[in-house]
């Protein structure tokens, strides 16, 4: 009887930690960098090009336009993504847009919120490319797992750079 009250109560207070989570941490932010051998410009432009998506994540299925400005600060698309076999619809919005220095960009899928800003710089004519990453969620339940996961989150962007790099030099 003695083991199962402690049993209970250690199950107890994991529960009261997990579940309390969602109220201390709010969001997670993370920083990838990868080097590219090609000039910032061509890297810039073909980054910036959300039809390009497809051609470097191979999760992206199709990219859909539904508003697209002339400065492109406040234009939105709309990413069909599969995940294990589960069709996702995914919205992006551009946030900023710094011609050849920097990218940012919001995405909302289903619960989950993602800013992505990527900074630009020229060394030596390769491209250092910078991704700094907050996850958030409006979701309390998902709001208490994000922490948990933030290394495999900075995991698959540092994949997605990697399958970047790897399209540009390429090209």
């Amino acid at each position: 009887m003695k083991n199962i009250k402690i049993i209970l109560i250690i199950i107890s207070i994991l529960t009261i930690g997990f579940f309390s989570t969602g109220f201390i941490v709010k969001e997670v932010s993370y920083q990838n960098e990868i080097a590219i051998e090609k000039p910032r410009d061509f890297v810039f432009q073909k980054l910036t090009k959300v039809e390009n998506f497809k051609d470097w994540m191979p999760e992206v299925q199709s990219v859909g336009t539904r508003t697209e400005t002339t400065e492109k600060v406040g234009s939105i698309y709309e990413l069909q993504v599969v995940s294990n076999e589960t069709p996702i619809t995914v919205i992006q919005k551009v946030m900023a847009y710094q011609p050849n220095d920097s990218f940012k960009v919001y995405f909302k899928a289903n619960d989950m919120d993602k800013t992505n800003e990527f900074v630009i710089v020229e060394e030596n004519g390769n491209t250092m490319l910078t991704l700094n990453t907050t996850c958030s969620s409006d979701s309390y339940a998902l709001a208490c797992i994000i922490p948990y996961f933030k290394s495999v989150f900075q995991e698959q962007d540092k994949t997605s750079l990697i399958a970047l790099k790897n399209y540009l030099e390429d090209k």
